[in-house]
């Protein structure tokens, strides 16, 4: 999940890999610039500002980098919300294709029968 420009992911994304590894924050260039957290599979973070996918200030200069990026809390908050209307209506809408099939496999069923 997460924006992209010419095949790249840039600005506000998601990325969950199999292993348990999970980014969440800015993207530029299909590479972690900017503000994010990295969650390990053991569950430990690392936090902070990275460029070019190297995290290079950590959770002591977050509180400063957090209170200057109000926009980018923001902009997260938004594209948390969209995402969750998305997955509920992805979810409605796959809801109506499973009752439709089964409408029209009854249909089928008792046209057979006649």
């Amino acid at each position: 999940m997460g924006e992209w420009k010419m095949d790249k992911r840039c600005g506000f994304g998601i990325s969950e890999r199999s292993d348990g590894l999970k980014y969440e924050g800015e993207w530029y260039n299909n590479r972690k610039y900017g503000y994010g957290v990295t969650t390990f599979r053991d569950g430990t973070k690392e936090e902070g500002k990275y460029k070019n996918n190297i995290l290079i200030t950590s959770n002591q200069k977050r509180h400063l980098f957090l209170i200057r990026s109000a926009k980018f809390r923001e902009r997260m908050d938004s594209a948390l919300n969209a995402a969750t209307r998305a997955s509920k209506i992805a979810l409605q809408k796959a809801d109506i294709a499973i009752s439709r099939l089964a409408a029209n496999n009854l249909a089928a069923i008792s046209l057979n029968l006649l």
